[in-house]
């Protein structure tokens, strides 16, 4: 009959799970708090090759993860576990999409690297900066329903609001097109004309097809003359 040591427990896999995360946890912090602050920079250096960051999808999870979590806290449900999965990603989805319709312009008007580039700053912009701004955004608006349910008398400043609302998601925009900058080696004028080529292609696509979207979006309803223009900040 074999006996097993007293002393030999197996592998502490509790311990090393804690480890694992909180090591995953600084790695994602530390890398969405540089890609913020200094887009253009990280791209620079992440795609020379010479940054040791945590890897775009790794950036991604972590996002989710906490989003997910923020949103079940604050009681956002939709119906179903697949809807409620697709809520949480479509945001990064978002952006995503307009880093690949950029890419299209960039590479148009001069040389860029492959997709993957674009695609991978794009999913730092969402996980880093778009993160930020989503609970920014969910602040501001907890706050203004709370003052409005309270009648802390709202009326007549409904522009204000949507200019505060909109202000986090003009800075994602604006980090995501420095972050291009700097991953394809574009100048700001370049930069700049592939995200307004990329909000625009989104913009009609969101016209003609659906305006409920869980993130600020700009719409443009094509089917009718002159086209409806409509800012969506919910």
């Amino acid at each position: 009959m074999r006996v097993m040591a007293a002393s030999s427990d197996g592998p502490d896999w509790v311990r090393e799970t804690i480890v694992a995360t909180r090591e995953d946890l600084r790695r994602y912090v530390a890398t969405a708090i540089g890609f913020t602050l200094r887009p253009r920079r990280f791209a620079e250096r992440w795609i020379g090759g010479e940054l040791s960051a945590q890897h775009p999808l790794g950036v991604l999870a972590n996002a989710l993860a906490i989003s997910g979590a923020l949103g079940v806290l604050l009681g956002v449900h939709v119906d179903g576990l697949g809807a409620q999965l697709a809520q949480w990603a479509l945001p990064y989805l978002y952006y995503v999409g307009l880093g690949v319709l950029a890419h299209a312009m960039l590479r148009v008007t001069g040389p860029t690297r492959r997709l993957r580039a674009s695609i991978a700053i794009a999913l730092y912009t969402g996980g880093g900066p778009g993160l930020l701004g989503l609970l920014v955004m969910w602040a501001i608006g907890g706050t203004v329903m709370a003052l409005h349910g309270a009648g802390g008398g709202l009326h007549g400043i409904g522009v204000l609001i949507v200019i505060v609302m909109l202000a986090p998601y003009v800075f994602v925009l604006t980090t995501l097109a420095r972050g291009l900058g700097g991953a394809h080696g574009a100048g700001p004028v370049r930069t700049t004309l592939a995200l307004l080529f990329a909000l625009l292609v989104s913009a009609i696509v969101f016209g003609t097809v659906s305006n409920d979207f869980p993130v600020p979006h700009v719409a443009i309803d094509v089917a009718q003359w002159p086209p409806a223009f409509g800012v969506w900040v919910d």
